[in-house]
């Protein structure tokens, strides 16, 4: 399941990439979004058997938060049963530190996720269409394409050296000196735990392609 949070820029942006790109191939009823994103709502969504769960959300090192940073994980406070067997990746801050071996500990059978800030530049004129941003394209892009390849079936390894070649590869481009150092940054950052060779069951690509949801799900905030 995929549980989004979007209450801010940070959020909003990332969980917009994930909307547009990942969503169109997920199985009806297996994702939280925005209001949804509430931990009772998560709690029920996430029991139910599953082999993968991504979340967007506001992470700190023992926690990662829903709508209104309302906690869905925190050490010590979940069922195991939400984590068993599953391909856990995160969209956050700093789970890499304690939540995300605390999940391996309690049956994830792989934990991908940052063990420090999630750092990178967006610009704020596209927060009603995120996704059409070619500066956060070079941060969020890889993410979406890691997790494409996750959904396809490959394995934990080959989805973490992904997304961290993307880093790479988009660092050795930027000649903006804070964007590169930003982007060396989230390659060095992202994190890897549990099994190597961990792998969901390969979903289905939309026939229709990617499409972008109505723009209204981002509703564009007052300035006062």
């Amino acid at each position: 399941m995929i549980a989004l949070q979007d209450q801010d820029i940070p959020t909003r942006f990332s969980s917009g990439f994930i909307l547009k790109w990942i969503i169109p191939r997920v199985e009806p009823g297996r994702f939280l979004f925005g209001e949804m994103d509430r931990r009772l709502a998560f709690t029920s969504l996430a029991s139910a058997p599953d082999d993968y769960l991504i979340i967007v959300g506001h992470g700190q090192h023992a926690s990662i938060t829903g709508q209104h940073d309302e906690v869905l994980l925190e050490v010590g406070n979940y069922n195991p049963n939400i984590v068993t067997n599953r391909f856990v990746k995160f969209l956050s801050c700093q789970t890499g530190e304690t939540l995300g071996p605390d999940m391996i500990q309690k049956g994830a059978k792989a934990y991908q996720g940052y063990k420090e800030d999630y750092l990178w530049i967006a610009d704020e004129e596209y927060k009603t269409h995120p996704w059409d941003d070619p500066i956060a394209s070079k941060w969020l892009l890889p993410v979406v394409d890691a997790i494409d390849a996750m959904l396809s079936g490959s394995t934990n390894k080959a989805v973490y050296e992904m997304e961290r070649e993307a880093y790479r590869v988009n660092a050795d481009k930027e000649t903006d000196e804070l964007s590169r150092s930003l982007l060396t940054y989230a390659y060095s950052n992202l994190m890897i735990l549990g099994d190597p060779e961990a792998t969901v069951r390969p979903r289905m690509k939309s026939p229709f392609g990617f499409l972008p949801l109505p723009r209204i799900l981002f509703p564009v905030e007052s300035s006062s």
